[in-house]
């Protein structure tokens, strides 16, 4: 993520918490970059539909951190909504 702030891309984060939100934008090393740094809140990544204001206008997708459980179903469903958009 940090290096894709870094080379002038604008980053579209999902979280499943809120206090996931205030962590991130708190991080010393995305302070430089918080105008081009957006979250989104999606508390459930395996809903159908969940993501979809989420992938609205997104280039790319790089998913980095689940639970297994969650990850398998998370994906599943990215693929999904990006197979909708494209």
């Amino acid at each position: 993520m940090v290096g894709a702030l870094q080379s002038g891309f604008k980053v579209r984060a999902v979280v499943r918490r809120v206090e996931q939100a205030e962590a991130f934008r708190k991080k010393p090393v995305l302070q430089p970059y918080l105008e081009a740094l957006e979250i989104s809140h999606v508390p459930d990544l395996t809903t159908p539909g969940a993501l979809d204001d989420a992938m609205q206008k997104v280039d790319f997708v790089i998913h980095c951190a689940s639970p297994m459980v969650v990850a398998v179903s998370g994906v599943i469903n990215i693929l999904r909504v990006i197979a909708y958009h494209t």
